[in-house]
């Protein structure tokens, strides 16, 4: 699961993506409201940290610009207890909760759990599709008699597929959930890691299958008899 940081406190932000990574996210950091946006855009990101005083584009204006742009990623405003008026405007933009400086660790990741149980068929910390069951924590595929553990590459990707079922993903954005936003994986390398889940879901069921959507992308879908 990928997470994005957008906040200008460095030492804060790098803190907090150390316990994110600790417990298994993908976590990249922007450190200004420009850069945060532009990495918003990508779509490659299941929830967003967003701190509202920003240098060169302020917190609320990134939420209006995001939601103003159809991107419906989940986001947790980072405020200061003295910011109640930009709490309640940011919630009317489009924010999807707040927390208010300084924080427990633990609240925060209560959070984070919280808002990705919003995304399709989500229970507790796991998402299923038709007899498919994959838990975010353990790194577990399961179908009805087997379950088998993914690698941290194969996580992105069928975090992605499970989250979207009879949706064409496109070949780009399952790169960028590979790579994040700084690496040098290439296309060839998600049909790589796309054959690798191919092979894992022949084992688990004979319900699910990706079709490859020639020029385009993939689609994970339940075959019918």
């Amino acid at each position: 699961m990928n997470i994005l940081i957008v906040e200008d406190q460095v030492n804060f932000a790098k803190a907090v993506a150390t316990l994110l990574r600790q417990n298994n996210y993908t976590v990249d950091v922007a450190y200004d409201g420009e850069d945060g946006c532009n990495k918003i855009a990508r779509g490659i990101y299941d929830v967003v940290l967003l701190d509202i005083m920003l240098p060169k584009i302020d917190g609320i204006e990134v939420l209006r610009r995001v939601r103003g742009a159809k991107n419906e990623t989940p986001i947790l405003l980072l405020t200061a207890k003295s910011q109640l008026d930009d709490k309640v405007y940011g919630l009317d933009m489009g924010a999807d909760d707040y927390l208010t400086k300084p924080f427990e660790y633990e609240e925060l990741l209560a959070r984070i759990r919280v808002l990705t149980r919003r995304r399709g068929d989500v229970f507790g910390d796991i998402i299923s599709f038709s007899d498919l069951e994959y838990c975010v924590k353990t790194y577990t595929l399961k179908g009805k008699d087997h379950q088998l553990e993914l690698t941290s590459k194969e996580t992105q990707l069928v975090d992605l597929f499970l989250s979207n079922p009879n949706v064409i993903i496109k070949k780009e954005l399952a790169l960028d959930k590979l790579c994040g936003i700084d690496n040098d994986i290439t296309l060839n390398n998600v049909e790589v890691y796309v054959h690798f889940i191919r092979k894992k879901l022949a084992l688990l069921s004979d319900k699910v299958r990706i079709r490859t959507v020639r020029g385009i992308g993939y689609i994970m879908e339940e075959i019918n008899d």
